[in-house]
């Protein structure tokens, strides 16, 4: 929850959804499974219960929930989703605090790292896979569309709003780009390079590269028709009575015309002198936009402390 003196927003990650590429890849594997509920590369099972105990990705534990292991022997890959069953089997390779060895390629580990979701190869879990599954199925990926809900970051402010929507409509889609430093590209329909999600406009395509923090940020975007507007129209702030904006979140979000005039005054108030002077001091973005990145960015793994723990408490005896 991000708290000023003026005012409260509540940021949280919609994941009754899995994300865009790990939904589309799992359609493709699941399909291959028989009558008799036989798949040459899965085993399905969920670890989650298991998985709790350890810090690991998004991206991982929703693996975890799905299979109990990936393996494909022809590429000489293994995967497995129960940490438990990770620290024994691979506990002779040597990891950092921040990372952990969840299978191997070729006999060399596949490691991944906790704050990046990452292997060391520079590529989410997702990528593994797929650039070790036969041609045929590559292409049966890249034919998938991604569905209009998959997880993203909401925020709440009266009525609840994709994060990342919520920032363009305030600043435009060019800032929220920005900002969010995110590595993208527009692109035209012969882009099929799977390390990138789309969001298609009617003029053009967004390509974002796809990473677990970038995918809360922009998959809210999904739930828009973005391929009726042209992409320059999403540059116009909602403050802009002909903003494209206005009527989007009026059919979406909307209510009563009041809550527009609340979501505008959020971003005009939400910030005052002390609140700024305190993200300065601890190095942290002093505007609305930032904030709400920066918390997003933190929702990108599962580590979190139960509200229940005993630490967060005051202790009573040593108030003066």
């Amino acid at each position: 929850m991000l708290t000023s003196n003026y005012n409260k927003i509540t940021c949280t990650r919609y994941d009754t959804r899995s994300l865009v590429d790990l939904g589309m890849l799992v359609k493709v594997i699941e399909k291959l499974t028989d009558e008799n509920g036989r798949n040459k590369y899965i085993k399905v099972g969920n670890s989650s219960n298991t998985n709790s105990h350890y810090i690991s990705t998004i991206e991982y534990d929703e693996y975890a929930r799905k299979w109990a292991h990936f393996i494909n022997k022809e590429a000489k890959l293994e995967l497995y989703f129960n940490r438990s069953q990770c620290a024994k089997a691979y506990s002779f390779v040597t990891v950092k605090p921040d990372e952990f060895c969840c299978g191997m390629l070729n006999q060399v580990p596949v490691v991944v790292n906790t704050d990046t979701g990452l292997t060391r190869d520079n590529e989410t879990i997702t990528d593994l896979i797929l650039r070790t599954l036969p041609p045929n199925l590559q292409v049966e990926y890249r034919k998938q569309k991604p569905g209009k809900m998959s997880m993203y970051s909401e925020i709440t402010i009266g009525v609840t709003i994709p994060l990342g929507v919520a920032i363009a409509a305030w600043e435009g889609m060019s800032s929220l780009l920005k900002k969010s430093g995110v590595k993208y590209q527009y692109v035209d329909n012969n882009f099929d390079d799977t390390r990138y999600f789309i969001i298609p406009f009617k003029d053009k395509r967004l390509a974002i590269e796809s990473t677990v923090a970038n995918q809360l940020i922009f998959n809210g975007f999904y739930r828009i028709n973005t391929k009726a507007y042209m992409a320059s129209e999403f540059e116009t702030p909602i403050m802009n009575s002909n903003s494209v904006f206005v009527d989007i979140f009026n059919q979406l979000f909307f209510k009563q015309y009041s809550q527009l005039t609340t979501f505008i005054t959020y971003y005009n108030f939400f910030v005052d002198a002390i609140t700024a002077e305190v993200c300065d001091h601890y190095h942290i973005p002093n505007d609305i936009a930032g904030m709400l990145l920066y918390a997003s960015n933190l929702l990108a793994d599962n580590n979190h402390t139960s509200e229940n723990n005993a630490a967060l408490l005051a202790d009573r005896k040593s108030v003066v």
